[in-house]
């Protein structure tokens, strides 16, 4: 009766077998070479955003793969000379452009047509470099599919390749990590040269277009920079920018996070790599800044909400507005399918175990607690302190430092994250949400009940069954379609100066996720934290403000958005940085220049 209600399975290790293969072969699909079989990551080689495996389990996707409808249709219809302005317009058909992204489009394409020589052709060319920005919500990523549409109008579409900082960032545009489609390492000072998939994958590019680049530090834009060189057979001193491609495209929005670590392309350099990415950056004087916001367009009082809080200009009458969707309790029941953000991981992990048990108890279902294995454990101290059983299963996941739980929490069918990149082309990446629809258990593994609610079972999961949100035309017999099994992965942690081998799915329940994970996310309904911790020493004012702007712009309007606890105005008046305020200036003013020129200049 328990497996049945907890949708407990069992299959040989053959079948195990079979669906890491299919993931593999799924993967292989995209580039043979991508693929490397590799469970094994140490803290080290772990991001701090995201958790980003070792480059080689990643898989370069070169663009978006949803089907785009009447594309022979508009063929038929290009003629033999087609213009920027005809393909723009055609494109229009299926994927509609306000002015600013009809702009862009025509202008890219029209760069592409008049290139005379080849993508590979490594001779100086003119090379166009756009910054593309905006807050969330204005179509930065329609700008993306209209160039993806119009490319495959024109059967170039492999000339371009669609890359984001973050595995979550990449599969939102069909893309790729660029650690992964340049082999990059995610520690940056470890020197990595190019190798043959990579040079393979960007022989035949002419696009390049970059996704939430506000999580690119200047340090990694100068890498990002030397690797496109390798990658296209320059030398690392050629003054050829991304080694020479034709069209280099940055998007994202300066007001959401900065990276974790490293300097903003905004702020000062602090070293001789710094100041490399800051020249870089600044070679980037075409700038367009979308303005016309369609998450929140039916909601125009909560839209002048946003652009307040971006302005850092919140009022005493949106304080109380939003003081007047302040939940009192977060085991409302009414409050069952909606997301709670918060600012720390302390936080996010009491709320999960508060709504794993609730829904649990709402469905009548048992909940499961699978430990982590904890093997080779090894201390450097001349005196080893006391390890217990209760440290390692006690400490749940914490990014980078920690990218699996000690204790994963199961129910059968809750929300779920994946923690870590598994497969590209599936959507298995690091932030995918998802359902939990089963578990695999470990033959070896034996069950005993706690209490009315929890069973205590002896092993991890041999696999956990999930569903993704963003679905897949994908299936693995015998599972239903679009239902992917996550094995577990084996990291290296750091605990009581102890170093430890830690077995155990990369999941965790997703009933709240933080402030970080959510950026680029659109959500319906949403509990938010907006109220300050003053002696939290984790943020500066500047990450205070993006927290409170990133959180209230995932919501397409007020009606969805309820408070985890009421604020004050002190809450809600960090401001950004004094260096951001000037850059925008300086990006408004190029923004300008371009307008005035591409406007006075018929691209064909």
């Amino acid at each position: 009766m328990l497996y049945e209600s907890s949708g407990l399975k069992f299959f040989p290790a053959s079948t195990l077998q079979e669906w890491q293969l299919h993931i593999k072969n799924f993967s292989s699909l995209v580039d043979p070479d991508s693929y490397a079989e590799s469970s094994t990551a140490t803290a080290q080689d772990l991001d701090d955003f995201n958790v980003e495996v070792v480059d080689d389990v990643l898989v370069p996707v070169l663009t978006d793969s949803d089907p785009l409808p009447d594309l022979l249709h508009l063929r038929s219809r290009l003629g033999p000379h087609p213009t920027g302005g005809i393909i723009t317009s055609l494109v229009r058909e299926i994927i509609p452009l306000n002015e600013k992204q009809g702009i862009v489009v025509e202008k890219i394409i029209s760069e592409v047509l008049s290139t005379v020589n080849s993508p590979q052709d490594p001779s100086p060319q003119k090379q166009t470099l756009l910054y593309v920005g905006g807050e969330g919500g204005v179509g930065k990523s329609q700008i993306i599919k209209a160039i993806n549409a119009a490319m495959d109008l024109l059967h170039r579409k492999d000339e371009v390749i669609l890359m984001a900082p973050t595995g979550a960032a990449a599969d939102v545009i069909g893309g790729s990590t660029y650690h992964t489609s340049l082999g990059i390492s995610l520690n940056h000072h470890r020197r990595t040269g190019v190798g043959p998939r990579v040079r393979r994958l960007w022989c035949r590019k002419s696009i390049m277009i970059i996704d939430e680049i506000s999580m690119v530090d200047l340090s990694a834009l100068s890498i990002i920079n030397t690797h496109c060189k390798i990658a296209r057979s320059l030398s690392r001193s050629s003054p050829d920018l991304f080694g020479g491609l034709p069209i280099v495209i940055l998007m994202g929005d300066f007001c959401q996070f900065p990276p974790v670590q490293g300097q903003a392309l905004w702020k000062l350099p602090r070293n001789e790599t710094d100041e490399d990415g800051k020249i870089i950056w600044n070679q980037f004087k075409q700038v367009i800044i979308l303005d016309e916001q369609m998450r929140q367009a039916e909601d125009l009082p909560y839209r002048n909400l946003l652009t307040r809080a971006r302005n850092a200009t919140l009022t005493y009458d949106d304080m109380l507005t939003l003081n007047s969707a302040a939940i009192s309790s977060i085991a409302d029941p009414h409050l069952q399918a909606t997301t709670a953000i918060v600012k720390l991981n302390a936080l996010r992990h009491v709320i999960n175990r508060i709504q794993v048990e609730r829904f649990a108890r709402a469905k009548d279902q048992k909940i499961i607690i699978f430990p982590a294995l904890h093997t080779r454990t090894r201390s450097s101290a001349p005196i080893d302190p006391p390890l217990y059983a209760d440290d390692l299963l006690g400490l749940p996941e914490q990014g980078a430092k920690v990218p699996t739980p000690g204790l994963f929490l199961y129910t059968l069918l809750m929300p779920t994250m994946v923690l870590t990149n598994i497969c590209t082309p599936a959507g298995l990446v690091n932030g995918a949400t998802g359902e939990a629809v089963g578990v695999v258990v470990d033959p070896e593994a034996s069950f005993h009940e706690l209490d009315d609610l929890y069973i205590f079972c002896t092993k991890p999961p041999a696999c956990l069954l999930f569903k993704p949100n963003r679905p897949r035309s994908v299936s693995i017999h015998p599972l239903d379609r679009n239902v992917f099994p996550i094995f577990p992965l084996e990291t290296s942690i750091t605990v009581k100066g102890y170093s430890v081998r830690r077995k155990q799915v990369p999941i965790c329940p997703a009933f709240c996720l933080t402030d970080y994970k959510v950026q680029g996310a659109t959500l319906t309904s949403a509990i938010l934290d907006l109220k300050d911790n003053p002696k939290s020493r984790r943020q500066d004012s500047h990450r205070k403000y993006c927290s409170t702007y990133v959180q209230l712009s995932r919501l397409r309007s007020l009606a969805g958005l309820r408070l985890l606890q009421p604020v004050e105005m002190r809450d809600l008046q960090h401001g950004p940085d004094p260096q951001l305020l000037h850059e925008m200036q300086r990006l408004q003013a190029l923004q300008l220049d371009t307008l005035t020129a591409w406007r006075t200049v018929n691209f064909g």
